[in-house]
């Protein structure tokens, strides 16, 4: 379209290519490759192989039968091998004869196992109990109750949280070590308890703590620990007494 000031208007978009698709075909029938074959043409090698596709389709009007795409005996002439054209447009099966598709069965459900009630399994569970603990529910049935529930509360979501800071790993070895010392002094293997070799497991460095006073500090600092660990674990052991 030409304006009135000489020029041209500007459709927009990209500019046609100038390659044709017969030149495509021979440069190809040559043995070139796509991408030599945009290089000499100055198109992509996408572009390229667009072309020769449509090329060897057919139009419409080179149908004299007027059949379409979908249909395999219309297309016998098609350029493209007749095993593709086979695997593309498969010919109708004729009804009752040896082509005839079966019908395709349902495909199988999965095997799914039948659903118990939560008060089914529960029931089965405390059956379990009273069966293998017999003794200790006849002894003590609330400490066993409080037991069995307890664990369930450790194994199901949601988790208790632990209340405090969490525990150091050296008192916690202190306090093993302590009571390994009074199992021993119980035992008459060991005098009395010795805090020096707990302090030099437990606290790092020190040995090279040279003032006698800071390894006494260290020393009570630690035992001070864990006999706070001792009592608190001695605190949940014991019922709860109510006071006076």
């Amino acid at each position: 379209m030409v304006l009135a000031g000489g020029g041209r208007k500007n459709r927009g978009g990209r500019p046609s290519c100038g390659a044709s698709a017969d030149e495509v075909r021979r440069l190809r029938a040559e043995g070139l490759s796509w991408r030599r074959i945009g290089r000499t043409l100055g198109i992509g090698s996408a572009t390229a192989m667009r072309l020769c596709r449509l090329a060897s389709v057919p139009k419409a009007s080179q149908n004299p039968q007027g059949c379409r795409l979908s249909d395999a005996d219309g297309i016998q002439d098609h350029p493209f091998e007749e095993a593709s054209i086979k695997e593309l447009f498969p010919p109708s099966p004729s009804p009752g004869g040896r082509d005839a598709v079966q019908e395709s069965a349902p495909p199988a459900q999965p095997t799914r196992r039948p659903s118990t009630s939560l008060e089914a399994q529960v029931q089965r569970f405390a059956d379990l109990l009273v069966t293998e603990y017999a003794d200790r529910i006849e002894q003590r049935p609330k400490a066993f109750k409080s037991r069995v529930l307890a664990l369930i509360r450790l194994r199901l979501p949601p988790y208790p949280r632990l209340s405090g800071r969490p525990q150091q790993l050296r008192i916690t070895r202190a306090a093993e070590m302590h009571a390994n010392q009074r199992r021993e002094v119980a035992l008459g293997v060991r005098k009395q308890i010795s805090s020096i070799p707990i302090a030099q497991c437990c606290i790092p460095g020190f040995d090279k703590i040279r003032s006698d006073y800071v390894r006494r500090a260290e020393i009570d600092r630690l035992r001070d620990a864990v006999y706070a660990r001792r009592r608190n674990r001695d605190r949940r052991r014991r019922p709860n007494r109510q006071m006076n």
